[in-house]
């Protein structure tokens, strides 16, 4: 957990760099780079979102996964036991 917080704070940082880089770049358009830069950005997690696999987006979250196998038993696991 430490590893994941700490990878956070280090890109929250670099963009804070790069953003500052960015608006730097111009005196007079730099909010404007920024504006369309963070708009990309956030255009591109659209096509992100769909290349998650439909098997990890199926069910809600506590559903159990009907297509998962039961270790050993070779049956689908629909009553929440862990599959191997």
């Amino acid at each position: 957990m430490m590893l994941v917080d700490g990878f956070y704070l280090l890109s929250y940082r670099v963009g804070d760099l790069l953003g500052s880089k960015i608006y730097s770049s111009s005196p007079t358009r730099g909010f404007l780079y920024c504006v369309i830069a963070t708009t990309v950005v956030y255009a591109l997690i659209l096509p992100v979102i769909l290349l998650v696999p439909k098997e990890l987006i199926a069910t809600a979250d506590g559903e159990p996964n009907s297509g998962r196998r039961c270790r050993g038993t070779g049956r689908n696991c629909g009553d929440g036991s862990v599959s191997g």
